[in-house]
């Protein structure tokens, strides 16, 4: 019985030893600093979430929840300048075992600190409710979240993670990703560029002057657009437009499609093999050039009645209940109707081309 009891006594020590050094504990570490001194902040982390808010006291609070072991807080601060680190100890890291989530929180008055730079490797960045003059954020894997942010320049960049932004006011707004997704939600911006690689890219509820999308394979998608001028070039990836105010849009594609339904304003859209529909309102211009593909245009009834229309298609399958008449030969149609203000101009080589007023459009 006592030898039993000595085996247990052993086993619930070693079961007891292994359980903490398997499960971490978690560690709050936190600084506060005077926020008058402050005017750019650096955060720099590998794996750790990142989150920036805004608060009503007049100090900076940092804040890292990190456990026994695990990464530890640094800040430094030159001038005005403020540096804010937390990486892991250069004790290595066991596969095995409960690890509480880490994370930098950074609490800040609302439009005191006018410069950001954050970088980290794969941890989450999320910004909210900030005013301020630059800010620019990396990150490889992470996603990145902004919300209620407004800066006269915004750079964002991530190679994996999704990029989301809503509420956003901007000057100038750079936004790149690889293969993360990107999604835009009621923007107020003077410049915006949206590229990215494999990833889709969509946009809802934007103003300003340009606008500038960019994406191979991935798709666009774009709803209540309004800007003065735009461009949207894309390799493989489809476009998918509604309700877009552009006075001046370059659209082009090679292998994908684009489909614009409710568009007003001057549009080159050019496709390669894909199809290219075009749903027209209000005052326009269009310029449109299919190589393979099928052009599908549909015309408000006040554009069809007065409007310029030259259409050429060297399959000579064109399709229009426009009063418009051959010239040359039976590949070209032209016509103008009333005072012809509204221009058309179509180009096919092998596709189809229907031209038709709303009336009686299957579009």
């Amino acid at each position: 019985m006592k030898i039993e009891k000595t085996v247990e006594s052993v086993v619930n020590r070693f079961i007891k030893s292994a359980k903490s050094s398997i499960v971490k504990q978690e560690v709050i570490q936190k600084e506060r600093i005077d926020s008058t001194s402050i005017h750019s902040i650096h955060i720099s982390t590998t794996n750790l979430d990142i989150e920036v808010t805004s608060h009503k006291e007049q100090h900076i609070d940092i804040v890292l929840k990190t456990y026994e072991d695990g990464p530890q807080l640094e800040i430094d601060q030159e001038n005005d300048s403020l540096k804010i680190t937390a990486f892991q100890s250069d004790q290595i890291q066991t596969f095995f075992g409960v690890y509480p989530s880490t994370k930098v929180q950074v609490l800040v008055p609302s439009a005191v600190v006018e410069e950001w730079d954050v970088r980290t490797g794969s941890g989450d960045v999320s910004f909210s409710e900030i005013t301020m003059s630059m800010l620019s954020v990396n990150s490889g894997s992470g996603d990145i979240k902004l919300s209620t942010i407004d800066a006269n320049q915004v750079k964002l960049r991530s190679s994996s993670g999704d990029i989301k932004a809503k509420n956003l006011k901007a000057e100038a707004c750079q936004i790149g990703t690889s293969s993360g997704d990107m999604v835009l939600q009621r923007l107020t911006v003077i410049n915006l560029q949206a590229k990215a690689s494999s990833g889709d890219i969509a946009i809802t509820n934007i103003q300003g002057e340009n606008l500038e999308i960019q994406t191979a394979s991935g798709s666009v998608e774009l709803k209540d657009i309004y800007m003065v001028t735009g461009s949207i070039v894309s390799s493989s990836g489809d476009v998918d437009a509604n309700h877009v105010r552009i006075g001046k849009l370059l659209g082009s594609t090679k292998s994908g499609s684009i489909d614009m339904k409710d568009f007003t304003g001057s549009i080159k859209g050019l496709v390669v093999s894909g199809d290219l529909k075009l749903q027209l309102r209000g005052e326009c211009a269009a310029n449109l050039d299919a190589k393979s593909g099928d052009i599908i245009v549909e015309l408000e009834n006040e554009i069809g009645l007065n409007a310029t229309v030259d259409i050429i298609s060297k399959s000579e399958d064109i399709t229009t209940n426009l009063p418009l008449e051959c010239k040359d030969d039976s590949s070209r149609l032209f016509g103008v109707i009333g005072a012809g203000e509204n221009a058309i101009r179509i180009t096919s080589l092998t596709g189809d081309v229907k031209v038709y007023k709303e009336e009686v459009a299957n579009y």
